[in-house]
């Protein structure tokens, strides 16, 4: 319904501009002469009977009007016959409409009845309104004319190209102008209307082979190659796409292609807005679909070319369009995750991702991974700010060692600053005692550092050999000898029985073992001998 109100509406509108702007046509002319003509054709009817085509053809005939419809008699009887023979041996047909509207509404339903009688036929010239009964002699110049304008406007709508008949008289005494092509009979040597019609009916007494009997005559003044045209057509700087010879409008598939024409028909290209899709059409007309650069940004536009903003997969990958459809490329930030999208041709990243000498990786669903996680069987961590480590780590989940290619480090780890010992199973680096295959280590409680020499361990000291394995059993160095347990080699101090003799190791000299002296303990006094040997009391 809102369809029809809006076709009404433009006819409407072309009769009032007909009819305010358009007096009625001056007597004086500048009469266009058959040699001036580009064809010739004639008009046909049921008058005619059978035409031999082939015959009319031969004869120079190049195009024939033909009578589809009149609201009195209805469809011709011979129309059918007669546009499939003339279209069968490539003369141009039109077709015309003889006309007993005296308003517009049934000028408007002529023009209905007509292009519904034209759907199974290929029409390759004008349709026509022929205006001259005596019906319409009592209307007004202007009614006329609004009568004229609403029945092409109509078939203008449908596709076809519309043109107005009526004789010189009528043109110039009767009918308003009008603003569509007109078609002019004068029987005369010349025809004398106001400018240059598109076809003259010079006679209705012609003869020609096929044809039994008189038949109208007429000469063709508009080159209409490009005006009712199949395909596309250039006219006035303007593109339009005629489809089976009618002019189409809206959406059309052709070649494997799709090209939008609009209200006028002219083909559109760049950016159009049809009920807020975005369309993007290139300079040949051809609707934009899936990846297309656009000045200096890229669009993506769906199979349905309607222009896409969000996240879409394309081939495999991921690609982020802003509220505007452009591609987006680098940093996004969302409260669901960190993105990134490259620079080169705007995919999200996935994997690994170098910039600026610094790593970054990018799970499955894009997401810049922060902290730990493990890639390929190596574990890796990531900062707040997705850059990967390398290094020391010291977390709250303990301290750790990630080697230079950001993969976390496990058990002995020998630095220049010390050795240290990572925990097999979580990295985590030990402190404290460690003791494996037989042997014990002492880690730095704060450092981590494997320990060698002598350490104080709590209230004992403990001596660890070059390669940190706690020492245990009679130590000598220049200083002296000492003792640490054979059982936890904590240092030894004061008297020790060892293999049935007993000495002594002074507390106040470091541990060495006293070699003769006396030392007294209490009230006692202890003779120790050259061996060490606590000899006598």
């Amino acid at each position: 319904m809102k369809k029809q109100q809006r076709i009404m509406m433009r006819i409407l509108t072309i009769v009032l501009c007909a009819a305010l702007l358009m007096p009625l046509l001056p007597m004086n002319a500048k009469a266009v002469t058959p040699g001036q003509a580009g064809a010739v054709g004639i008009d046909v009817s049921k008058y005619q009977g059978n035409v031999d085509w082939n015959a009319v053809r031969n004869s120079g005939v190049t195009f024939a009007f033909i009578k589809a419809y009149s609201s009195y008699s209805g469809v011709d009887p011979y129309f059918a016959r007669n546009i499939t023979g003339a279209n069968a041996v490539g003369i141009r047909t039109g077709v015309y409409v003889y006309s007993y509207a005296t308003t517009v509404e049934e000028a408007v339903a002529e023009a209905n009845a007509v292009i519904g009688i034209l759907q199974n036929y290929t029409v390759t010239f004008p349709v026509a309104i022929d205006i001259e009964d005596s019906s319409q002699k009592h209307l007004s110049p202007e009614q006329l004319a609004a009568i004229a304008n609403a029945f092409c406007a109509t078939v203008e709508n449908a596709g076809y190209y519309p043109m107005v008949y009526a004789s010189k008289y009528w043109f110039q005494n009767r009918i308003a102008p009008v603003a569509y092509d007109v078609w002019v009979a004068q029987y005369a040597a010349e025809c004398e209307y106001p400018g240059v019609p598109s076809f003259w009916q010079y006679s209705c007494t012609g003869s020609i082979p096929g044809i039994a009997g008189a038949v109208d005559m007429n000469y063709q003044y508009r080159d209409y190659s490009f005006i009712v045209a199949n395909g596309f057509s250039q006219r006035g700087g303007n593109t339009y796409f005629y489809l089976n010879y009618r002019w189409q409008r809206g959406w059309i598939d052709y070649n494997g292609a799709r090209y939008y024409c609009d209200v006028t028909g002219v083909m559109r290209t760049g950016w159009i807005d049809l009920g807020g899709a975005i369309y993007y059409l290139g300079e040949d007309g051809v609707m934009s679909t899936g990846l297309r650069p656009v000045g200096d940004a890229i669009y993506y536009f769906g199979t349905d070319g309607i222009r896409k903003s969000g996240l879409f997969e394309i081939e495999g990958q991921h690609y982020l369009f802003d509220a505007e459809g452009k591609m987006f490329t680098g940093w996004h930030i969302t409260p669901e995750g960190t993105y990134y999208f490259s620079e080169l041709d705007g995919h999200m990243m996935k994997g690994w991702y170098a910039e600026n000498g610094k790593m970054y990786f990018f799970d499955e669903m894009g997401h810049m991974v922060v902290g730990f996680r493990e890639i390929d069987g190596f574990k890796y961590y990531f900062s707040i700010d997705g850059t990967l480590q390398t290094g020391w780590l010291n977390l709250n989940e303990g301290t750790f060692y990630m080697n230079e290619g950001g993969q976390m480090y496990y058990g002995w780890l020998a630095l220049p600053d010390g050795i240290y010992y990572l925990d097999p199973e979580n990295g985590n680096m030990h402190r404290g005692w460690l003791s494996a295959g037989g042997n014990t280590w002492f880690f730095d409680l704060a450092t981590g550092k494997m320990q060698t020499g002598w350490v104080a361990v709590g209230e004992n000291m403990y001596y660890f050999n070059p390669d940190g394995t706690l020492f245990k059993g009679v130590y000598a160095d220049a200083g002296g000898i000492k003792y640490c347990d054979p059982t936890d080699g904590h240092l030894v101090v004061g008297f020790v029985e060892i293999g049935g003799n007993t000495f002594f190791f002074d507390p106040a000299n470091g541990g060495y073992m006293l070699i003769n002296t006396t030392v007294t303990i209490g009230e006692q006094v202890f003779l120790i001998d050259a061996n060490g040997f606590v000899v006598g009391m």
